[in-house]
């Protein structure tokens, strides 16, 4: 199931709900996910703490 797009009700306090419905990532794609959001945040003069 994924995570519906322009529906704005579904966000907030309804985004822990999806722990239940969306599938486990491993460790290695989680991290990876957070270093590219965090490369991407730092690229305007940030900094990534990774």
């Amino acid at each position: 199931m994924a995570r519906p797009q322009g529906m704005l009700q579904l966000r907030g306090s309804c985004l822990p709900l999806w722990d239940d419905v969306l599938p486990r990532l491993p460790d290695e794609v989680w991290a990876e996910s957070a270093r590219r959001i965090a490369a991407a945040m730092a690229k305007d003069g940030g900094t990534a703490h990774v």
